[in-house]
């Protein structure tokens, strides 16, 4: 989806969706880093990273930039050419 293409009322959804989410001690971007080959592999391999990796799931859905990055890589790692 285009950013322009997101309405005021998605943003707004999006916004309440990372406070209700939000908890004190969060992974941050460095860390997910290190651990996004393990969670790459894991879905690869048909696994719920929610479920193995909670706190990275949730870097996720708060980090735009980071799940580019995830959602990169999950479709290069599962190329054939990989």
């Amino acid at each position: 989806m285009n950013e322009d293409d997101v309405t005021a009322p998605d943003r707004l959804r999006w916004w309440l969706s990372l406070l209700e989410t939000t908890e004190a001690d969060e992974l941050d971007c460095e860390a997910v880093f290190d651990l996004l080959e393990n969670a790459v592999e894991a879905v690869n391999a048909g696994e719920d990273i929610a479920q193995l990796f909670p706190a990275v799931a949730l870097h996720l859905h708060h980090c735009p930039s980071c799940q580019d990055l995830f959602d990169t890589l999950v479709a290069l790692a599962g190329s054939p050419t990989a």
